[in-house]
């Protein structure tokens, strides 16, 4: 990888209120629901962004149900937002490297015996479910075994869910 470079920097945009109020909590378990088109895809996005920059050697895990939703809701977006003086992105591992020994991986949810295998004994400081509310509770408690670390940095699991 590159050295980071003072120059580099990541543009979150603007935020509304309601938004602020989720990537601000100090909480260990935060949900942000509402209707389509609220932003909270963008703003699960904006957070594990900035919490790789700002937390180095931060392990960041974002998870949605289907693999195509994750590449064209998290991994697209993020691939264009974040500079290759900031990270990179591996393909095969699905994970977003980046200059200060962040990570953010990508992760999927096909069933629970395929989930029990990737993230059994797994170790992350921030985790982050979009679209909860496609989720079993056992599927969320394997998850939440997952949030766990020696390290000074905050845990926090997020979550967004649409009503209804």
């Amino acid at each position: 990888m590159k050295p980071f470079k003072d120059k580099a920097t990541l543009d979150v945009g603007v935020l509304y209120p309601k938004q602020i109020e989720f990537v601000t909590s100090k909480k260990r378990y935060t949900a942000y629901g509402g209707a389509r088109g609220g932003g909270k895809t963008h703003a699960l996005r904006k957070l594990a962004e900035v919490g790789a920059l700002q937390y180095p050697g931060i392990k960041i895990l974002i998870v949605r149900r289907l693999f195509t939703e994750l590449q064209k809701n998290h991994i697209e977006p993020i691939c264009k937002d974040v500079s290759s003086a900031l990270g990179r992105y591996n393909v095969q591992l699905h994970t977003m490297y980046f200059v200060n020994g962040s990570i953010i991986q990508f992760g999927h949810f096909q069933s629970y015996d395929t989930a029990f295998q990737e993230y059994q004994g797994q170790e992350y400081d921030w985790i982050l479910i979009d679209e909860a509310t496609q989720f079993l509770y056992s599927e969320f408690r394997l998850l939440g075994g997952c949030l766990r670390g020696v390290n000074d940095i905050p845990k926090h699991f997020y979550l967004t869910c649409n009503t209804g």
